[in-house]
């Protein structure tokens, strides 16, 4: 295979990544993620330089306000935007490029999901107030794998069969380019509005429903599920709260997280309010986190592609 500096600078990062973050199934998921980041680097290797890249792992802020009357909700849309770039051909389109590792091969159906979900309104207002005149959204698709290792195959030869398996699928990569259309981004900033200033006054109030259908999802329970059981309790020394860091963002100490809106607050917010309230009005968190495998492929996955797209902009 052709390999080209970003990869090997994407292997290196996940190297060390689960280096730094060993679990019980490290072994596993490294080889994993090196053969789809090997697969990935070919599968795109004539690509790269369609591409000049002008920031990687951003973070932007913007005030949310009413789209009637200017006024302001007392929240901040947040967000850390995977990479700004723009299309050497085609016309220059300056472009949000996301991420996505999927557990199943994309469909018209997750297409059209991606095309009316808010995180692509909510970067392209991102862009837009700080001066970024984004036109497209490009979602960097790559389909996660379920592979195992056979008991009497090393972890190398397991790599190489997974890499084989990738590079011969080229479904398991896609990149689909969304328009950023201005009438929807306008209907996004209105419901923004009203749910921030939702959020502002359901955390006044002492009554924070649940959503007892979301309490065990994707083959896990919530991870806030012994609070709202009793088997659990703030105090019982398993408990942290975080004080003035995000749960997402790394933000400058002088700024309220409570304030920050992003698109996975909203979301969380919609899924159940009490997870909301233990996770960013509290900001609670247990202090040995549980082990989450969609969590730990995914954090590497994007530490990997974060260094690759580094390379590209140089």
């Amino acid at each position: 295979m052709i390999m080209n500096k970003p990869t090997e600078q994407a292997l290196i990062t996940l190297d060390k990544y689960f280096k730094d973050n060993p679990d019980h199934d490290a072994m596993l998921h490294r080889a994993r993620l090196r053969a789809i980041i090997r697969a990935y680097g070919e599968r795109w290797l004539n690509d790269v330089g369609n591409y000049k890249v002008h920031s990687v792992e951003r973070l932007m802020m913007a005030p949310i306000n009413s789209m009637d009357n200017g006024k302001d909700s007392g929240f901040i849309a947040g967000g850390k935007i995977d990479a700004i770039i723009e299309e050497n051909l085609g016309g220059n389109n300056l472009i949000v490029l996301d991420h996505k590792f999927l557990s199943s091969a994309f469909t018209p159906e997750k297409a059209q999901h991606l095309t009316i979900d808010g995180q692509p309104s909510q970067y392209a207002y991102l862009c837009w107030a700080n001066g970024i005149k984004v036109t497209h959204v490009l979602w960097d698709v790559i389909v996660k794998s379920l592979h195992r290792k056979n008991k009497n195959e090393t972890w190398e030869a397991f790599e190489e069969r997974v890499y084989v398996i990738y590079s011969e699928d080229k479904d398991r990569f896609g990149r689909y380019k969304v328009p950023v259309i201005k009438d929807n981004v306008a209907e996004y900033l209105d419901e923004l509005y009203h749910w921030s200033k939702e959020i502002g006054l359901e955390a006044k109030g002492n009554i924070h429903l649940k959503s007892r259908g979301h309490c065990w999802e994707f083959n896990s329970a919530c991870s806030y599920l012994g609070l709202c059981t009793g088997y659990s309790d703030e105090n019982d020394g398993t408990w942290e709260r975080k004080g003035t860091d995000h749960a997402e963002l790394p933000l400058d100490k002088d700024v309220d997280p409570f304030k920050i809106i992003t698109n996975s607050r909203i979301k969380s917010y919609q899924t159940c309010r009490q997870k909301h309230h233990y996770n960013y009005n509290l900001g609670l968190k247990k202090i040995k986190p549980d082990y989450s495998e969609p969590l730990a492929v995914g954090t590497a996955g994007h530490a990997a592609l974060e260094d690759y797209w580094k390379v590209i902009k140089g």
